[in-house]
């Protein structure tokens, strides 16, 4: 009897460890999961993207970025609804071209979905695909890390790197 007991408590002993754990790396993928992040997308709007014959015929880079502006709405929508995700975009070629200067997605409350669609179609009918002539990136990078440097939210995550007071990937 006295064995059956003693077993008995090491199996609960061990589930209520187990338990612990589980929700201490629950709560640790959920923080990381809902950290705030500004994203920048650099676009490349040069002839050579741009030709019928060029890179991208297709208008992909449009795309892409406009998926990725789907997904981060979703992800503040369904996982994350009290986080604010920025989104940033600009075109370059000879010149680079601010398309939509760092904006918020989110916070969302999912019993609007409504909200958030909407947001996040008026901030995808910012993304283009057009020419801007030769590559020339380093003017879109300037504004950019202009952009970037701007912002003023603190969020405190140590697998970011700290740009002016807001922690971005």
């Amino acid at each position: 009897m006295r064995r059956n007991l003693s077993w008995l408590l090491l199996l609960l002993g061990l589930l209520l460890a187990l338990t612990a754990v589980v929700a201490t790396a629950q709560e640790a993928a959920d923080y990381q999961a809902c950290s705030p992040i500004d994203v920048v997308f650099l676009i490349d709007q040069s002839t050579s993207m741009s030709d019928a014959s060029g890179n991208d015929p297709t208008e992909q880079r449009k795309y892409a970025v406009q998926s990725a502006i789907d997904l981060m709405a979703d992800i503040a929508l369904d996982s994350c609804p009290g986080v604010i995700h920025r989104v940033g975009v600009i075109s370059y070629g000879s010149t680079a071209e601010v398309d939509l200067p760092l904006s918020e997605i989110g916070p969302f409350n999912a019993a609007e979905p409504d909200v958030a669609y909407s947001r996040r179609d008026q901030l995808k009918a910012s993304v283009r695909a057009t020419t801007l002539g030769q590559t020339n990136p380093s003017d879109a990078f300037a504004q950019a890390k202009a952009c970037l440097l701007y912002t003023s939210d603190a969020a405190d995550e140590r697998s970011r790197v700290d740009l002016g007071g807001r922690r971005i990937i």
